[in-house]
């Protein structure tokens, strides 16, 4: 659909949806970036979220549509707990910094991340 509204970029390669105008939005828990089914299955008590991962194919498909710049929003649930597992999304490079802020500004904001024009800074 969102090559069909022409949010697909060709010079650079990937998708520059517009949120503000687009019928329809994509967002993802943080839980379901951060845990495998693995993960999900044997600490399920600890990390339940909805939707729980269902497939190992939903997790990947997930990161390529945050890394395609179709993922409009990231929920957080608990920003003590969740500071750490976008840390380690980060250093685990499973996503880079500049395409996960985009999806999570207002969130890194709430969890105390200090943000400003040039950078990121993890606090």
């Amino acid at each position: 659909m969102y090559e069909d509204l022409g949010y697909f970029d060709v010079k650079e390669n990937r998708f520059r949806v517009d949120f503000k105008n687009t019928p329809i939005t994509i967002g993802v828990n943080i839980g379901n970036l951060a845990y495998s089914t693995k993960d999900y299955k044997s600490e399920r008590e600890k990390i339940c979220f909805v939707p729980p991962p269902r497939e190992p194919g939903h997790v990947k498909a997930l990161f390529a549509g945050l890394n395609a710049g179709i993922v409009s929003t990231i929920h957080i649930n608990d920003t003590n707990k969740e500071k750490a597992l976008i840390q380690g999304l980060i250093t685990s490079e499973k996503t880079n910094l500049t395409t996960l802020s985009g999806a999570m500004y207002e969130n890194f904001l709430a969890i105390g991340f200090e943000v400003d024009k040039q950078e990121l800074i993890l606090s």
